[in-house]
């Protein structure tokens, strides 16, 4: 049996919690460190601290700790976003649930689809420089479905546009995600590109993109 101290938000601290076994969902948490062009932040997600503790503790005990690494676009303001001159995607038209629980389906919200430019791309080679991606300030080895934006750009430099899918974060915010973009370049970079992009040329940058 294993004799876990805990000392989270939804425990009481230095309490123990007895067990057969653990399961740790360290997500991006671990020892997670920011990176958005030539700035680190050590974090676990933007706003988060990193769990450093736990992963010293876990070394301690004999763990191997490895470093994977992803990446997330600029959040962007929905109210500075033209939509009418998007395509409109909207949601399925008949509701349904992926829960058995589910009864009715909250208010639906549509997403748009618009894609870069060879302005853009324009933009993004002329930053490479200052990617951490492209500067080798990010080690790990990267997930092989999301490849980010820099990246898309080096790999398939004959593309003249990748498509971005505008997705609202939620009903009650003001957020949304620009599926597609995912970015390590500075911030006055992913502004010049956001501004290159058709729709976005007003959109106003909420939280900047990073891996």
């Amino acid at each position: 049996m294993l004799t876990v101290r805990a000392g989270s938000a939804s425990t009481t601290p230095g309490s123990e919690i007895v067990c057969g076994a653990v399961v740790l969902t360290t997500g991006t948490f671990l020892r997670g460190l920011i990176h958005i062009g030539e700035k680190q932040i050590p974090a676990g997600r933007v706003g988060e601290a990193p769990a450093l503790g736990l992963s010293r503790t876990l070394e301690n005990i004999g763990f191997t700790l490895g470093r994977l690494k992803t990446g997330t676009p600029p959040r962007l303001d929905r109210r500075t976003i033209d939509w009418a001159a998007l395509e409109e995607q909207p949601s399925d038209r008949e509701p349904w649930t992926m829960s058995p629980l589910g009864r009715r389906a909250n208010p639906q919200l549509f997403c748009a689809i618009t894609r870069t430019t060879p302005e853009t791309h324009a933009i993004i080679r002329a930053g490479l420089d200052r990617s951490p991606l492209f500067a080798g300030a990010i080690e790990g080895q990267g997930p092989r479905y999301c490849p980010s934006i820099e990246d898309k750009v080096h790999r398939f430099g004959d593309r003249d546009g990748h498509q971005i899918f505008l997705e609202p974060e939620g009903l009650g915010d003001a957020l949304v995600y620009p599926n597609g973009i995912s970015t390590s370049l500075p911030s006055d970079v992913q502004q010049a590109m956001i501004a290159s992009i058709p729709g976005l040329e007003r959109a106003r940058i909420a939280v900047p993109g990073y891996a």
